[in-house]
């Protein structure tokens, strides 16, 4: 079972690395289905790989990276008023984060991971849409075949000691275990997916210096692809990835004034020539080129004429803590996400001490909560510092936010005119942003979920030094709130006809299903009708595919029905919609 018998101080970790490049097949993985490359790793970091080459590439056949690193910053307060923190960057000093689950409160002492169970985890999991397809044929058929192993050993149930419901799965006799022969699979989403699971109490945080927090961090990275044949829909499907994180509270512990954020080190080509942004209606931040030009640099390859930004948008953030007030108007009360209430970057080296890289976990925790390292907060203008330009009587929080705030939100009920990077004459450079989320309380056995894209706009920076990205980001924000992201990578894979006679394949799930629900058979599907429990019908859809995705967030809980209909067949399957 899981247990406190770990061995904290004395953590090995070549026990948990390949000797070659210090990763292996199992623990380092890559997102690799579209026009992105991307790896990840079991620790904490993303698309670093600890020695410095690029892990985020974009287009994946031109080794050209617009991200190096990336990684999760948590801090927060106990109820002495005690600073907990965990981060991780480049994993210079150490790690924050280590693979596996931890233990829950039901069975003993929560918050904890032993050494066999981390080393079970140290891995990462792959599944790709086409090879859950050809899983669910032949088990439909009894066809015997290899499963591949990340489908196996997909860990749908948490070890003895920890969740029982772990990676998500789809549970086809509802029996809440995860078995392959009852033809039980894993519930991705996307078109290929990674998923791992890390903590931050299996040894010393020797990254950052904090407390262990006792959080347990679940990791579902995904990417869509949008294919034969090419469509206006192809550059904004297939250059973009997706992060869940799922992070829960495993400790006995309350924390106040917690912060979440994202760390990015967003090289963009060139790393030394880039300006950095943030937008504020869209929650997000953004890393483009200091000019038109983006030239090769020491190995790394540039981006050329009219080079790209990356995006990084945060989609769903923690609720706010409740006041019993409908604060965005919508009619319900309490239901009001952070959003991205924070942005600052600092650089790699030179300028202002207080502007560059973070040491330890009080000063990781000041860039979450909008100060500089010597405590100054972030001020408008200039650099965001007094000693470069800032106007430190104009306290604000979000740097570079040009003209997307006209709401004030980052500076409250204060006129101010359009700050960037451009307009105050700083020179282009190795730039990283920290955007965050709060504060929030983070309570005993709290889960939050966090929804980022990672969005890739190609030949967005025009001559004219203006951009282009605002309408596709608009598209790709709708797309993800109306839980209808276009792919056609099933209809592009299609499954192989056995030569004996059977009933026609007709997949719904997740089922039960709350934000959406995917139907797929062997044909094209002429329609699909939605209808209640009397049979009434609700809506229709025409697919003209053999894969469809519909969304159920405007369904009540409840019981539904789907009469499918394809050339040869109809067939009608009960719907289960919870909260």
């Amino acid at each position: 079972m899981c247990s406190s018998s770990k061995k904290i101080g004395i953590f090995d970790l070549s026990q948990y690395h390949d000797s070659v490049n210090g990763y292996s097949a199992r623990n380092m993985k890559w997102i690799d289905i579209n026009r992105v490359k991307a790896a990840v790793k079991s620790f904490g970091t993303l698309f670093w790989d600890g020695r410095g080459d690029p892990r985020y590439m974009v287009p994946a056949d031109q080794h050209t990276s617009s991200i190096f690193a990336a990684g999760l910053w948590v801090g927060g307060y106990d109820d002495n008023n005690t600073l907990y923190f965990s981060g991780e960057r480049y994993n210079q000093q150490g790690y924050d984060y280590y693979p596996g689950p931890l233990t829950v409160d039901e069975y003993g002492e929560p918050g904890t991971i032993d050494y066999p169970v981390m080393a079970s985890f140290n891995r990462v999991w792959k599944i790709d849409r086409h090879d859950l397809g050809v899983f669910a044929y032949n088990h439909y058929n009894n066809i015997p075949y290899d499963v591949p192993a990340d489908i196996a050993q997909w860990p749908g149930n948490g070890p003895q000691g920890c969740s029982a419901l772990l990676a998500p799965f789809i549970d086809n006799n509802e029996d809440g275990l995860y078995n392959i022969a009852d033809g039980d699979m894993p519930d991705i989403i996307g078109d290929q997916m990674l998923w791992w699971v890390t903590n931050d109490v299996a040894a010393p945080h020797t990254e950052s210096g904090g407390n262990s927090m006792g959080i347990e961090v679940q990791y579902s990275l995904y990417a869509y692809v949008y294919v034969n044949p090419p469509t206006v829909y192809s550059d904004l499907v297939n250059y973009q990835t997706w992060l869940r994180i799922k992070l829960i509270n495993r400790s006995d512990r309350n924390y106040h004034s917690v912060y979440m954020g994202l760390f990015v080190d967003g090289d963009l080509g060139n790393p030394t020539d880039d300006y950095v942004g943030s937008d504020v209606e869209h929650n997000s931040f953004y890393f483009y080129n200091g000019d038109h030009f983006d030239e090769d640099y020491m190995g790394n390859t540039g981006y050329g004429v009219n080079p790209p930004v990356q995006t990084i948008t945060v989609l769903k953030s923690p609720l706010l803590d409740p006041n019993g007030i409908d604060d965005d108007g919508d009619g319900t009360i309490d239901n009001e996400q952070t959003g991205m209430s924070r942005f600052m970057y600092y650089n790699y080296a030179g300028g202002v001490p207080a502007t560059t890289d973070p040491n330890s976990a009080e000063s990781c925790y000041s860039y979450l909560t909008g100060y500089w390292l010597d405590g100054q907060p972030l001020c408008y203008g200039g650099t965001g510092h007094p000693s470069g330009g800032g106007n430190s009587e104009i306290p604000c929080n979000y740097m570079f936010p040009g003209d997307t705030d006209p709401n004030f939100n980052g500076t409250p009920a204060m006129l101010v005119g359009d700050w960037s990077e451009e307009t105050s004459g700083n020179p282009s450079g190795d730039r990283r942003g920290v955007c965050s989320m709060g504060p929030v309380h983070l309570d005993s056995n709290e889960v939050v979920e966090i929804d980022v894209l990672f969005g890739f706009i190609p030949y967005s920076q025009q001559r004219s030094g203006k951009f282009d990205y605002t309408p596709k980001l608009d598209t790709l924000i709708s797309w993800y709130r109306n839980g209808n992201i276009p792919s056609n990578y099933a209809a592009a894979n299609q499954l192989p006809v056995p030569v004996h006679t059977r009933a026609p394949l007709v997949l719904v799930y997740p089922n039960p299903a709350s934000d959406y629900v995917i139907i797929q058979t062997d044909d094209k599907m002429s329609k699909i009708t939605l209808c209640d429990v009397g049979g009434n019908e609700l809506t229709a859809f025409q697919p003209g595919s053999s894969f469809f995705r519909i969304s159920c967030a405007a369904l009540a809980s409840g019981v539904y029905y789907l009469k499918i209909e394809t050339a040869g067949a109809s067939n009608v399957r009960k719907l289960v919609i919870t909260d």
